[in-house]
């Protein structure tokens, strides 16, 4: 009974606080610009056939091939490719700005079984690309752009790991 009182004797008080602390938060949120995140999900299959090679252990590392198509795709020259490509960041900005602005808008994350992540030897089972950027069909494009491009960079390094396989055969055989 005294807490009603008090709340009560209290009430024109925290309603004001309400409103103004309501009306505050609204036009804060206004405010600020907005942001849109896309997200391309890709599934990465295991190899079948682990390659042993004339005694030599040349097992395919899906962590290392993901690792070094990342980094590619990270690279200075790639981030001004897309930037180019799609019109980023217009305006007098420095290039070094236009790349970390870039690079700070993507985010790519392994997907791990979390019952293997304690191997070190764990395969992913995808990757999620997230891209956010002030719009929404720009950051589709752009996180399909780099779903497309860690495509072909793996279709790229497969046919070249497969050609120089069978040229080792072919070298073998002869």
């Amino acid at each position: 009974r005294a807490l009603l009182r008090v709340i009560w004797r209290r009430l024109p008080v925290i309603i004001l606080i309400l409103a103004i602390g309501m009306a505050s938060s609204v036009w804060f949120a206004l405010s600020r610009p907005k942001l849109f995140e896309a997200t391309a999900v890709i599934q990465i299959e295991a190899p079948e056939v682990a390659e042993q090679l004339a005694g030599q252990a040349m097992m395919v590392n899906s962590n290392s091939h993901l690792d070094l198509i990342q980094q590619k795709l990270m690279s200075r020259d790639n981030m001004v490719a897309v930037i180019d490509r799609f019109g980023l960041f217009p305006g007098d900005m420095p290039w070094t700005e236009k790349v970390f602005l870039l690079r700070e808008s993507i985010t790519i994350i392994e997907l791990v079984d979390p019952t293997q992540s304690w191997r070190p030897d764990v395969q992913p089972s995808g990757l999620v690309i997230t891209v956010r950027l002030d719009d929404a069909q720009l950051a589709a494009d752009v996180a399909n752009d780099f779903l497309n491009s860690i495509l072909t960079e793996a279709q790229a390094r497969s046919e070249g790991r497969a050609a120089r396989t069978l040229a080792f055969f072919v070298s073998e055989e002869a």
